[in-house]
């Protein structure tokens, strides 16, 4: 009933659906996450995670509306402080 390729249910499908897939590529359907494999006949899966299910999410690529989440892509200054702090430390520990 939802938007096919959203395994994650966030109305969107982007790139965290496709590391779900990602994650579990290869592999007998998952226990702790049966949603990578979302392909076979009808609403039953065909228990693999495969290209059948990479190209669920793909073809559906950038549909719904994406996420709002501002936390999600860090701002410019707080990768730039961060590489500032991880230099300091580096020398510190040297």
């Amino acid at each position: 009933g939802g938007l096919l390729g959203d395994l994650d249910g966030d109305g969107f499908v982007g790139i965290n659906d496709l590391n779900i897939i990602l994650a579990n590529w290869n592999q007998s359907t998952p226990i702790d996450d049966p949603r990578a494999d979302v392909t076979g006949e009808g609403d039953v899966p065909d228990g693999f995670v495969g290209i059948s299910d990479l190209n669920e999410v793909l073809g559906n690529w950038n549909a719904g509306t994406p996420p709002t989440d501002s936390a999600a892509v860090p701002e410019p200054a707080t990768l730039g402080l961060l590489g500032a702090g991880l230099v300091i430390l580096g020398r510190r520990m040297n």
